[in-house]
């Protein structure tokens, strides 16, 4: 059964220990956003913040996922550990911060560390989102990552 990790986060708190684990590494989450009453659900590289309260996502400024934060900025994110898919975890929130990145600097980084390698002509200008969970639910089994 789920666990209700961090409940009505009406301040900031830390994001749980184990979550900020599995986004250190490579990591690809589902982004929902809302687009015209309905869920919009892609995939995302996705991490935490420095702050460790907060997620950040790197997204094309023209995507259909930037046009629905112009009109929504509530969101829910999942994930599942790319080692234990039985640790996993859903995220609802909202984005409280964009930034527009000019250069590819950020989206390059993202790709060396979830594929390997720079990635091919993305898309630019692109958007920094900054998502401010308000509730974590996940489930996190304990074992050994091997090495």
């Amino acid at each position: 059964m789920a666990r209700d990790v961090v409940s009505g986060r009406t301040a900031a708190s830390e994001l749980p220990a184990d979550l900020k684990r599995v986004l250190a590494g490579p990591c690809v989450a589902h982004f929902a956003t809302v687009m015209a009453g309905r869920a919009h659900v892609t995939p995302v590289w996705i991490e935490s913040a420095a702050n460790g309260l907060d997620l950040k996502i790197d997204i094309g400024a023209s995507t259909q996922k930037a046009a629905n934060l112009r009109h929504c900025t509530t969101v829910c994110i999942s994930l599942t550990d790319p080692d234990c898919s039985s640790t996993w975890y859903t995220i609802d929130g909202y984005v409280f911060a964009t930034k527009l990145l000019t250069t590819d600097e950020n989206i390059q980084r993202l790709a060396i560390r979830n594929l390997g390698r720079r990635r091919r002509n993305p898309e630019l200008p692109r958007l920094l989102v900054t998502v401010r969970p308000t509730k974590i639910l996940g489930e996190s089994t304990a074992y050994t990552r091997s090495t």
